[in-house]
């Protein structure tokens, strides 16, 4: 076998080839982010044994062991089974599936540890895709894991509903509502749902239990990476309930194995083929945007369509067009840091010089975004009051002003 054959068949197994001849790091399976206590003291006895005596963390809630001699990679794995633990492969094959600590945490709305789990068992380390497959879930609406810039992204969110006699209206609720989605009328609460993002903040801070949850499940975006051009996963279905999730993601593995490429991600097989393919078993779940809607078809979804690199032919510089002709991204009822994330993903399709509007609620993402756009480069040249938000004009960085 060659060096390289043989480097490849020692990735795919666990064992990450470093820049040092010779040494290895050995990816250790780590399912939800959690180790038993009992593990840790083996886990180090084997660092000491086969590494330098320490651990590192992945980004995705993994742990691997570094400087591990080629001809110990064996012994090492032989050690961590025992110890009940296992190596985790790479390659084109489904990833650790990453999940925040939703059913501690009090903002948590459904149980992603278990979910994780149960997930894991499914999924784990399938292979026969044409690159690799990311999974994560997030809690709520916060999305400390980022599910979005995974191939599947899970977030959970509620559904608040009122019982009117209930409520004493003390408008708790609309005061601490971050969304500003909840407004009092004749003396009680009433939710935007166009602004609410269904985080449940209403039903923690109730102090009569007003406000219960009509209904809790799962939004669920695809198409999602990081890497070096990164992309905001397109968002599909909104309410899938947490029990029939993975009916999602097998759908989603049949139509990746079926329509991918090799080398492909899922997110450009999407651009490629589109979601015909997905759109039944996933109207079932939760709804898909409905078919001709042009720019819905798109991973990314509508309101990012505009920031496309197509919707910009015909204009190499974008500074020729009136204000009211440039594109637009929406990102009214997003929230930090992914207002400054997508925008800056946007503005990749945007030619050096050219311009693009934004859309900003109040509050933290008009305070950050337009100085850390600033920062990265680019130039604001408006801020414009819009409602309850605020429009941007910005500048792509690159050449020089009008």
């Amino acid at each position: 076998m060659s060096g390289n054959a043989e480097v490849a068949r020692l990735k795919d197994g666990g064992f990450i080839k470093q820049r040092q001849d010779g040494y290895f790091a050995v990816r250790v399976r780590v399912v939800a982010g959690n180790l038993e206590a009992s593990q840790l003291p083996q886990l180090a006895e084997i660092a000491r044994r086969y590494g330098q005596g320490y651990v590192s963390l992945t980004v995705r809630q993994g742990i691997e062991i570094p400087w591990v001699r080629r001809e110990d990679l064996e012994a090492c794995k032989a050690e961590l089974v025992a110890a009940g633990l296992a190596v985790a492969g790479c390659g084109p094959r489904v990833r650790a599936i990453v999940g925040c600590k939703g059913t501690v945490c009090p903002y948590g709305l459904v149980d992603t540890q278990g979910l994780v789990k149960d997930w894991d068992a499914r999924f784990f380390s399938i292979s026969g895709f044409p690159h690799k497959f990311k999974i994560g879930l997030a809690g709520c609406p916060n999305c400390c894991s980022k599910p979005q810039f995974n191939d599947v992204g899970l977030m959970a969110r509620v559904q608040p509903g009122l019982v009117a006699e209930a409520c004493n209206g003390c408008g708790l609720c609309a005061k601490l509502c971050g969304e500003t989605a909840i407004t009092m009328v004749d003396g009680l609460p009433v939710r935007d749902e166009a602004r609410c993002l269904g985080c449940g903040d209403c039903l923690r801070v109730c102090p009569r239990d007003a406000w219960r949850a009509a209904r809790t499940g799962l939004t669920l975006f695809i198409g999602g990476k990081f890497g070096r051009h990164p992309r905001f996963g397109r968002r599909v279905a909104e309410f899938i309930p947490a029990e029939r999730a993975f009916e999602a993601i097998e759908a989603l593995m049949a139509y990746y194995r079926q329509e991918g490429r090799k080398g492909e991600r899922l997110w450009d097989t999407l651009e490629r083929a589109g979601l015909e393919a997905l759109r039944e078993r996933l109207a079932a779940l939760g709804g898909v945007p409905s078919p001709g809607g042009g720019g819905e078809d798109r991973p990314g979804g509508p309101e990012d369509k505009a920031a496309r690199a197509d919707d910009q032919a015909g204009d190499n510089a974008g500074d020729a067009r009136k204000p009211a002709d440039l594109p637009a991204l929406d990102l009214r009822g997003e929230f930090c840091p992914y207002t400054f994330i997508r925008t800056m993903i946007a503005l990749d399709d945007v030619p050096a010089g050219g311009r693009l509007w934004v859309f900003l609620d109040d509050g933290q993402p008009i305070r950050d975004v337009p100085r850390s756009l600033k920062g990265a480069g680019h130039e604001v040249l408006e801020v414009t009051p819009e409602g309850p938000a605020f429009r941007l004009l910005v500048r792509k960085g690159g050449a020089p002003p009008d």
